[in-house]
């Protein structure tokens, strides 16, 4: 017969067996899990504004640098030095006709990038 324990913090039942499996993974439920989603936001800095950041960002998503002026979708161009873009997307309307969009940022932060993108 399995010897059963009550768990210290939450009072509830279970068989050793399931303590040391616990503890072999670490945590007891999902605590574990959810110290290392904590985590992880906090490592995340939404706040740099750099020009290496926002093209790694618009790159990643399917984007390419533009080598003419034309504007073609999911292209996007730098205009100055110092961080200001402008970003063309395909669009399309409820009668199938095909367009592109254009969205200038100045110098975007990542959180201004994610919220642009629908993060």
């Amino acid at each position: 017969m399995k010897k059963i324990r009550k768990h210290s913090r939450t009072g509830t039942e279970r068989s050793s067996s399931i303590d040391q499996l616990l503890e072999k993974i670490g945590g007891s439920g999902g605590g574990s899990r959810s110290r290392l989603k904590i985590k992880k936001k906090q490592e995340i800095d939404d706040s740099p504004r750099d020009p290496r950041i926002t093209e790694k960002f618009l790159e990643d998503h399917g984007y390419t640098q533009a080598t003419t002026s034309s504007r073609k979708p999911f292209t996007y161009e730098q205009l100055t030095d110092g961080g200001k873009y402008r970003i063309y997307t395909g669009t399309s309307s409820r009668t199938g006709r095909e367009g592109v969009s254009q969205t200038t940022m100045n110098n975007p932060s990542v959180k201004e990038l994610k919220d642009w993108m629908g993060y």
